[in-house]
């Protein structure tokens, strides 16, 4: 059968599954850029019922649902800029904060406060030089 497009569906299937990418991909740059495999899954349902209700549908939510709705959508925040720069900053010498003290970060790897500072300092740089 091979992989699945959403071009394999009806248009009222094609048009729940584009508004669930959309909250899906919401979720995942706002609340948890980096889900585990049961978060993806719950949350992909999550937007999928949240899309049949805007069209007052049921439509199945299967495994092809799902993995056209969590498709390119998750490690949103995986640019390189993005680690070599908290590298260079709080990881470059054995004396930096972040090798001194571990414990401020989390156990599944930076927290998302200090990656939302590293987006935010390099949009300013971008656009100020």
């Amino acid at each position: 059968r091979g992989r699945v497009h959403a071009a394999d569906f009806d248009d009222i299937s094609k048009a729940i599954l584009e508004d669930a990418n959309i909250y899906y991909h919401a979720y995942i740059c706002a609340v948890n850029p980096y889900p585990d495999r049961l978060q993806e899954r719950n949350h992909a349902a999550k937007v999928w019922v949240k899309a049949c209700d805007e069209h007052n549908l049921r439509i199945k939510f299967d495994e092809d649902m799902l993995k056209l709705v969590i498709i390119k959508r998750t490690g949103v925040y995986l640019h390189p800029i993005i680690q070599n720069t908290i590298n260079k900053m709080w990881f470059k010498h054995k004396q930096d904060d972040g090798a001194i003290y571990p414990q401020f970060s989390m156990d599944s790897g930076i927290p998302n406060v200090t990656i939302a500072l590293v987006i935010t300092a390099v949009f300013y740089f971008t656009i100020n030089f």
